[in-house]
This record gives C-alpha cells, structure tokens and sequence, in this order.
C-alpha cells in the first residue's frame, strides 16, 4: 500500500453527509483540531506515493481503538474522528498526531522532537522522537 491508497482509505470512510457537516462544523464530538486535520484531509491532492505498511497501519488503528475504548468509553462516537485524523497525520501527512499546543512537539530539521513522547502506546506510530 502507498499514502495515497491510504489516502483514498481514509476519505471512503467519510460519507457525504459527514464531509457536508465537516465543512458546516455540525458535526458532534470532534476537536477543532481533528475537523481541521480531517478538512486537509479530504481536500489534500495527492501526496506523494510513498510506500505504507499495512501491517504498521493497522497496528496504529488497533491501538487507538483500544486506548479510546479504555479512556474514552463514554464519547465512542468522537473515537472515528480521533483514528481517522491520527491515521492521515501519522502514515500519510508524517505529521505529529498530538497538537503542538497540547504536547510542545518542535520542528527540528526534517523531523520532530516531542518532550511528552513515550516509548510504548501511540506514540510508538507519531514521526516525532
């Protein structure tokens, strides 16, 4: 698989009418920051075709499913939003899946430092060391 068959992945998993109330912001239980990784998202041309581990990408949903079905059980409908973003940033855009604001991440070079990074859980998928 490539990022831009992932790409495609991720936005089939959006229907219509949630990409209509992405772009009205109706839709419930999302961070402004997830809607607006999701609206880059599902506006993003092509990125290049660099190859993608399925394995890995599905190792990534596994994860976030578990993690947010453990600290976020009472908001299940806010967990698609949570992946789907994590998913795009982490295996196609090779962004930082946290917001800088929250975590503190910094460009450094051609990658990412992030002080709140931790060896085991999600961060093991984030590009940031």
């Amino acid at each position: 698989m490539n990022a831009n068959e992932l790409l495609f992945s991720l936005r089939s998993r959006i229907t219509p009418a949630e990409r209509d109330a992405l772009r009205d912001n109706t839709v419930p239980h999302i961070s402004r920051y997830n809607r607006d990784t999701l609206l880059r998202m599902l506006d993003l041309d092509e990125p290049t075709p660099m190859p993608v581990d399925i394995g890995r990408a599905k190792a990534l949903h596994a994860a976030l499913r578990d993690y947010l079905n453990r600290y976020m059980p009472e908001a299940p409908e806010a967990h698609k939003w949570i992946i789907l973003a994590c998913l795009f940033l982490a295996l196609v855009a090779g962004e930082p899946m946290h917001p800088k604001a929250i975590v503190g991440w910094k460009k450094a070079g051609d990658g990412y430092i992030c002080p709140a990074r931790e060896e085991d859980g999600v961060c093991q998928w984030c590009v940031c060391r």
